[in-house]
């Protein structure tokens, strides 16, 4: 589509060696939280843990502060960044899940001794990794940017109906899409003002029912309703009241 590729931001569930290599190859620097499951993660954060909880790991990140420690990491063969994250709320809570499940196993083996063990070592603690080089203190925001540009699509899909696109011709596709995201953008500058008086859909509906009287040289709007006054002052409107044709 032409468009540069700073940061891909990327959720858990496209952590792959494929994807990881293709975007290395491609040059797309990107963010993503790896699996819990995976080796990198398990080894680094069994290596790490005991010294994440240091006063110097702590930062905060709007109304949580978390331990976040560094780690360069070699990313399937391509030098990458870990971040090990401990969330100490987060830390209780998946602990007592994880005791209760323990205590609740019907055979309790050396090996699954071990390897809750292991997990107990490391509850809580998550990991995000990036192909390139960002502070402790910015990793988390520029994470969970991937919410917000995920609330943006959601109000593509559910709010001016994006999908299904039902068009096959490229030029169509991209001039569909084009129009869609000009919507898009006129839609959450709607929203932003409103906060939860009313909808956008709401707001259209009420601007809908405001009408005038045209005559041979010029146009008389009807007297506003207290709805439309009122919106009109949150988007300082201006509607005159006669317009010369």
């Amino acid at each position: 589509m032409g468009i540069d590729n700073n940061l891909a931001i990327l959720d858990s569930g496209y952590f792959s060696e494929e994807n990881i290599k293709d975007m290395y190859d491609n040059k797309i620097n990107f963010i993503t939280r790896i699996p819990n499951n995976r080796k990198i993660f398990k080894t680094n954060a069994l290596q790490h843990f005991s010294n994440l909880e240091q006063i110097e790991n702590i930062y905060t990140y709007g109304e949580r502060s978390v331990f976040i420690k560094k780690l360069k990491i070699d990313l399937y063969a391509k030098h990458g960044y870990l971040y090990l994250i401990l969330d100490p709320v987060k830390k209780m809570k998946d602990m007592q899940d994880l005791m209760l499940n323990y205590d609740n196993l019907s055979r309790k083996t050396k090996t699954s001794k071990a390897n809750y063990t292991q997990l107990l070592s490391i509850v809580g603690i998550i990991g995000i990794v990036s192909s390139k080089s960002i502070t402790e203190k910015e990793i988390l925001s520029s994470y969970y940017l991937r919410q917000s540009v995920e609330q943006v699509f959601g109000f593509l899909k559910d709010d001016l109906n994006l999908l299904p696109i039902r068009h096959h011709n490229d030029d169509t596709i991209r001039g569909y899409l084009f129009l869609q995201f000009l919507a898009l953008i006129f839609f959450i500058k709607i929203r932003e003002n409103i906060k939860n008086t009313y909808t956008v859909e709401k707001i259209l509906m009420i601007l809908r029912g405001l009408k005038c009287k045209v005559f041979d040289d010029q146009i008389i709007p009807a007297e506003l309703t207290k709805e439309q006054k009122y919106i009109s002052k949150i988007y300082n409107i201006i509607v005159p009241k006669n317009l010369g044709i």
